[in-house]
């Protein structure tokens, strides 16, 4: 055993009259050093065991108020002080300073959580230092630093044994993971908040549904299919799927994605069949029974029927598209072109499945605002590389399978007016792009190359089976990011890595000269 060392530290208060200066002389023994945490929540390491039979009477009634919960747990903070006043030397002061931190986070003081945690942490290695932790990961996060909360986190998942804080560790994890973006951290920290509360005898189902209704569908999608690998006749484990499975469910019926509605269908078969969500999904499912194919090196083509502009615009891209197909085959890059007109009341969705399912590996799509914010949605959802000719009004920051070749259509003019005409936006086209060309023309031309540019890397199969279908279009959306070509709409030559085509504005002089 070494030496008790003590430390003194400055500990923030908080009273109906301000902020009080409470000064208290903490002393930590050393007891053990380089313990972890304990194999049991009444047994904890040496280092956090109370020294004498006093001290062991005082900490049992805190105890019993701290896992008492709620307004006991809150009374607990006078006992807490009074402990570490009269007990500098035992072990059990750096548990205490621990659960004054935690008491303070739940509050909202972060300043008073940060101190306290940070007199805790000094000790050595245990359960008290663990939660510690956990309270510096708890303020980080709200302090607008996600990845350092998960820093702090990750590491404790195995370590935690507590199911108290076991239940904050999983709470603080969710929210890091979803503050970061992690999705792929998300699934297993909602099961483990689960299973804390479970064997504290807490209900934070409610808690897990806030989670699930503010996570987007790419985070949803990433949690169904990990959890579908999962035991699912485990309770806690069984409802949280079926939760993750409703959310999406809601979704899909919100959006009229029968897309989605076939993979939920295929994906849960132990479902009830006299849910209201199966029946309806069954039905949105019916409109199209088709299913995703590798067909070769295919790139598909959607079309709109629209108003004059769009329809307009439908005719250039189809126009350029064909001369891009014919330089492609020239280039012996043996690419095909399958095109579809979306159909009077079928989705955006509901058409890029059905070039999915006639082989298409790359889509092109997205001739105004609103089709290519619904292709970007399918993009994401359905993990198959989109070249929108469009760009949607918000674009998301991080875009994995969504390509924006085009500027928005609001801000540019019609057909070949756009060459010659003193209105609209003013962009520079590439150097190989043949005078008088309308800008869609270009665009259709320049998604072709860049998507034969992506399809010609690989050795196109033929199937139908899910998981190579999938990991064939996955791999060509990423190659897409690094093609490069001579486009027609703009000098750039690729996207460079990026998922937004960059583009250079032109003054009326340069544009009216060309």
């Amino acid at each position: 055993m070494s030496t008790p060392r003590p430390s003194i530290t400055t500990l923030a208060a908080l009273s109906s009259g301000g902020w009080l200066a409470v000064a208290l002389a903490v002393t930590t023994a050393v007891v053990g050093a380089g313990c972890t945490s304990g194999k049991g929540t009444d047994s904890p390491p040496a280092s956090a065991l109370a020294q004498t039979r006093e001290a062991q009477d005082a900490f049992r009634g805190i105890e019993r108020k701290w896992r008492a919960g709620g307004a006991q747990r809150g009374a607990a903070e006078a006992s807490l002080r009074e402990f570490i006043r009269q007990h500098p030397g035992d072990g059990r002061s750096q548990l205490a300073t621990s659960y004054l931190a935690w008491l303070h986070l739940d509050r909202g003081d972060a300043p008073a959580a940060r101190a306290l945690a940070a007199e805790a942490r000094k000790g050595p290695q245990g359960v008290a230092r663990d939660l510690a932790d956990i309270v510096e990961a708890g303020v980080a996060r709200r302090m607008g630093d996600p990845r350092m909360a998960l820093a702090l986190l990750r590491p404790l998942t195995d370590r935690v044994i507590d199911p108290q804080h076991r239940l904050l560790h999983a709470r603080e994890l969710t929210e890091a993971a979803v503050a970061a973006k992690r999705w792929e951290l998300v699934p297993r920290a909602l099961r483990g908040q689960l299973d804390a509360a479970r064997a504290t005898g807490a209900d934070s189902r409610s808690d897990v549904r806030l989670t699930l209704d503010s996570l987007p569908r790419p985070a949803l999608r990433e949690a169904f299919e990990q959890l579908s690998e999962f035991d699912a006749t485990h309770e806690e484990h069984g409802w949280l799927f079926d939760s993750v499975w409703r959310r999406l469910a809601s979704l899909a019926l919100a959006k009229r994605d029968s897309t989605l509605a076939r993979a939920l269908l295929e994906e849960h078969p132990q479902a009830s069949p006299n849910t209201f969500e199966l029946e309806a999904l069954r039905r949105l499912a019916a409109r199209h029974d088709i299913a995703p194919r590798a067909m070769g090196r295919r790139l598909g083509l959607l079309l709109e029927p629209g108003d004059s502009a769009v329809r307009a615009r439908s005719a250039e891209a189809a126009a350029g598209a064909v001369a891009a197909l014919q330089l492609s085959r020239n280039a012996s890059q043996d690419v095909r072109l399958v095109s579809r007109v979306r159909q009077e009341g079928e989705s955006v969705a509901e058409a890029l499945q059905v070039l999915r399912s006639e082989g298409a590996a790359l889509l092109v799509a997205g001739l105004s605002n609103e089709t290519a914010a619904e292709a970007m949605r399918f993009a994401e959802t359905h993990g198959v590389g989109v070249l929108l000719l469009t760009r949607p009004e918000v674009l998301p920051p991080d875009l994995v399978y969504t390509y924006v070749l085009g500027p928005s259509a609001e801000r540019l003019p019609e057909g070949q007016a756009f060459v010659a005409s003193g209105q609209g936006l003013r962009l520079r086209l590439g150097p190989q792009a043949p005078a008088g060309i309308g800008f869609y023309e270009a665009l259709g031309h320049d998604a072709v190359v860049l998507g034969a540019g992506a399809l010609a890397k690989f050795d196109a199969p033929t199937t139908a089976q899910p998981s190579l279908v999938k990991r064939f279009q996955r791999r060509v959306a990423k190659r897409l990011g690094s093609v490069e070509a001579e486009l027609w709409s703009s000098p750039s030559r690729g996207f460079d890595g990026g998922r937004v085509l960059h583009r250079e504005a032109s003054d009326a002089s340069a544009r009216d000269a060309k």
